[in-house]
């Protein structure tokens, strides 16, 4: 399994095929960062004895048959962080533009990080505030699990509902490209605090009759990657760069619906 497609099944991230040539040399190249997957990584490229002349950094996948198997929740994010690495340094000293961002709550089934890996086993619904060059969509998904509290055994439906509203976001997604890119300069994309602890101190009772343990959940896309970064932790923090932006033009109707009040509410 390629390894960007991986992470895609695993985060619902994306990133562009030329990247896993480029998350591999950061990991082979950095491997003190990145102890648990370094070994694994190393595994897929052959080294000089073999082929004479260094790694090959286009051997870049799991041989695996079962993306369970390939890697665990730490081994997962180890990747992630290096993919994000390598993305963030391919982009920061050019332009870039970026055309979507969201900012929002992620209800996991359990307080636990591991939950954000497969959100379609472990989500229990999310709100959201998102923004595009025209239009900001406010919206909410809940899901109302077969088995009472284990939403890991399928649901029975998703309830979702969104508004739509036209503005003009451009100058709110510039603001958040600065913000990235000071986050790459910096190399604070990763120091928000996300934890279980963070993860326990807010249990909302949802609309599917189950308790979420909500978690904030930042998305951008530039050009054809999406990531996201995932925060127990609000106020001035590194993350903040990139919420301000979203949330600071909501007009005062839809600050008063109930998702911008659900998501100011909690973390």
């Amino acid at each position: 399994m390629i390894l960007n497609d991986f992470l895609q099944i695993k985060l619902g991230v994306e990133f562009e095929d030329k990247y896993n040539a480029l998350a591999v040399k950061e990991i082979l190249t950095n491997r003190e960062k990145y102890p648990l997957i370094a070994p694994t990584v190393a595994d897929m490229v052959q080294d000089e004895e073999d082929i004479g002349n260094g790694w090959d950094f286009e051997s870049c996948f799991f041989d695996c048959d079962d993306e369970e198997y390939c890697a665990n929740y730490d081994e997962t994010m180890e990747l992630y962080r290096a993919f994000v690495t390598a993305f963030a340094a391919d982009v920061k000293d050019r332009p870039f533009a970026v055309k979507y961002a969201s900012f929002g709550l992620d209800y996991l089934e359990q307080p636990n990080t591991h939950n954000v890996l497969d959100p379609h086993f472990h989500y229990l619904g999310m709100a959201y505030v998102s923004v595009f060059p025209k239009r900001t969509e406010l919206g909410q998904e809940f899901c109302y699990p077969a088995v009472p509290g284990k939403v890991a055994l399928g649901t029975v439906s998703n309830a979702q509902s969104n508004r739509t509203f036209a503005s003009d976001n451009e100058e709110a997604l510039k603001k958040v490209a600065k913000g990235f890119r000071e986050l790459c300069e910096s190399g604070n994309l990763f120091s928000n605090r996300f934890d279980n602890a963070g993860l326990s101190e807010h249990p909302v009772k949802l609309d599917c009759g189950e308790t979420g343990y909500p978690c904030d959940c930042y998305e951008i896309r530039i050009g054809k990657n999406l990531l996201r970064f995932f925060s127990t932790e609000r106020g001035f923090d590194a993350l903040s760069v990139l919420r301000f932006p979203i949330l600071a033009d909501l007009t005062e109707e839809q600050r008063e619906n109930d998702v911008v009040k659900r998501i100011e509410e909690i973390c």
